[in-house]
């Protein structure tokens, strides 16, 4: 590199005792390169002074881009590259105060790339790119440094060159209150179905009526370079626990249009919305006007209750009867052009198995196709994700590539 790069040769290699430097393959290298290996004497350090300060100089620099960055040892490959580079472009008292690289290729050193070591950064992935000539690069958000706070790593992304932390989707309502845009993407949800006159608040039946209960869905909607398009929440009827508590078959159907709703003529309840439950009345229940979700139907009448979710073109239908739940099918197949899958089995990427004592849902099939996509299908398998001897500590926490995970 020396001679291709530089127009020049090396003439001489000072060097200590050590093994890699006296080996015979390398001893050979230098005779047949024309270079004279000088060896200082054992235990004599100071013969090899300059080498021996300029390896200080580039740990003491490394240790201190690891200390600062809160980053384990076990980066120290990188801490110790960066710090040669930064080195390599510095002011030194020694020569005249100009760098080693200005020195070398006779320009001033381009400071505007430098970033601050182990900050948090945002790569542009290939998925993104609208095509090969786009070009590819990588957000900085030098503010933040995961590994100050290992509670705070997460999923992250940029939001209009803006970043936020921590998107995952919460799993429970009581964590969701607690972050600002989730909170307020509930809050939007309700002041629509506020809006839309979906219910009115109501004390609960006296008479014994099936009130449908509510959950909280959390979904961040992405663009299509990964920025976040927005956070969305949603109130949506609990239909698989219903049925599975009061022991009613499920069955899926396949239909090519979309529904219309309209106004509910029968009397429906639903429990509050959990986390917003009104303070002055916490018993009373939801008596509901418009469908809760636009993708459920509710059904009441002498027959019994039903009720539909629609996704798409994916149904699942329950009732509380097996003669209700056919004289439905049979009405929408009379309707629509519709497809009976039979018992529900798959659904939104959840597979549903029925038993004696209830339903059983995983999610294998989705689990097999994230193992496909990240190449690891054929991966041998552990009982335990994490070896049971060793022992980890806050240090020891590993950033993974977010994409993949």
């Amino acid at each position: 590199m020396i001679s291709n790069q530089f127009n020049k040769t090396t003439k001489i290699f000072q060097c200590d005792g050590g093994g890699e430097f006296s080996s015979l393959a390398f001893v050979n290298h230098l005779v047949e390169c024309g270079i004279k290996q000088q060896v200082s004497c054992p235990g004599t350090p100071e013969q090899n002074g300059i080498v021996e300060r300029k390896h200080r100089h580039i740990v003491e620099t490394g240790l201190t881009l690891l200390l600062h960055a809160n980053m384990p040892s076990r980066y120290w490959v990188d801490s110790f590259s960066t710090a040669v580079f930064l080195i390599n472009r510095m002011l030194a008292f020694v020569l005249n105060n100009k760098s080693p690289y200005y020195l070398l290729y006779g320009k001033v050193p381009d400071y505007s790339m430098l970033k601050v070591f182990g900050c948090r950064c945002f790569p542009y992935l290939r998925d993104y790119a609208d095509h090969k000539l786009q070009p590819r690069h990588v957000i900085f958000d030098e503010h933040f440094m995961p590994y100050t706070d290992l509670t705070n790593i997460s999923k992250h992304v940029a939001i209009d060159g803006e970043f936020c932390h921590d998107i995952q989707e919460p799993k429970t309502v009581k964590k969701a209150l607690q972050i600002p845009h989730w909170f307020n993407a509930m809050r939007e949800e309700l002041d629509a179905l506020h809006k839309n006159n979906t219910w009115t608040l109501v004390p609960p039946p006296s008479s014994p009526m099936n009130i449908v209960g509510s959950k909280w869905v959390f979904k961040t909607k992405l663009n299509p370079d990964g920025t976040i398009e927005r956070f969305k929440a949603q109130l949506v009827a609990r239909v698989i626990a219903l049925a599975t508590t009061f022991g009613w078959p499920l069955r899926q159907l396949d239909v090519k249009n979309a529904f219309l709703h309209g106004k509910l003529k029968e009397t429906i309840y639903m429990s509050q919305p959990p986390g917003f439950e009104d303070p002055k009345h916490p018993t009373y229940v939801c008596q509901l006007h418009n469908q809760a979700d636009s993708s459920l139907v509710v059904l009441h009448n002498q027959q019994g209750v039903a009720l539909l979710l629609l996704y798409v073109d994916d149904i699942v239908l329950t009732a509380s009867s097996g003669l209700l739940l056919q004289d439905i099918t049979n009405h929408l197949s009379r309707q629509f052009a519709l497809k009976d899958l039979g018992a529900l089995t798959y659904f939104l990427g959840i597979e549903v198995n029925k038993f004696n004592g209830g339903i059983f849902l995983s999610q294998a099939k989705y689990a097999s196709d994230i193992l496909t996509r990240a190449s690891m299908l054929e991966a041998s398998t552990v009982t335990t994700h994490l070896s049971t001897t060793k022992s980890i500590t806050p240090r020891d926490a590993e950033l993974v590539d977010a994409q993949e995970y």
